[in-house]
């Protein structure tokens, strides 16, 4: 859906193609608008550097695949996906909006980023391809967070915090 901010992504891509970064982006998932990523990866000749590959049955195997799990979101709830994503061991590139920031601090536990700003997605996705020593420490940190923060045990207390208060 749009608020995904896929689009964002194809043009982040294609400065990095154009920096002659050697990368692949693997695209899960399917939608209304998977016809019009296609063509934008058409238009701006990405074919070997994304991949659409539809719906995945093993998410957290998918997940544990990827170097980098990237979320350019322009409108976000808390973000399941990044919570699935951080409990893989990804590092992460997600937009500053909604609840993300609640579950990615920057620069500690991932790297955040303006939504609808290709340009500044592409430096990040950047940083991360030429870094795999920050990639290891912002992973490593965003796993820890995330089960401490948002375990099942974590959820319940602050869900009865909240009625508690009430």
């Amino acid at each position: 859906s749009e608020q995904k901010g896929y689009g964002y992504l194809m043009e982040a891509c294609g400065l990095l193609r154009d920096q002659g970064l050697d990368f692949h982006c693997v695209i899960a998932g399917d939608g209304p608008l998977r016809d019009h990523l296609e063509a934008q990866r058409i238009a701006l000749q990405l074919d070997h550097h994304v991949s659409f590959i539809g719906f995945i049955k093993e998410v957290p195997e998918f997940l544990a695949a990827l170097d980098v799990f990237v979320m350019p979101s322009i409108d976000e709830g808390l973000g399941t996906a990044a919570l699935d994503a951080c409990h893989s061991g990804c590092a992460m590139i997600v937009s500053d909006v909604g609840g993300l920031p609640e579950i990615i601090t920057h620069e500690q536990s991932g790297l955040l980023v303006p939504p609808r700003n290709p340009a500044a997605l592409a430096t990040a996705m950047t940083r991360m391809a030429r870094d795999p020593a920050l990639r290891e420490r912002l992973a490593l940190a965003a796993t820890a967070h995330v089960r401490k923060e948002f375990s099942v045990g974590a959820m319940v207390d602050g869900n009865l915090a909240v009625y508690q208060a009430l």
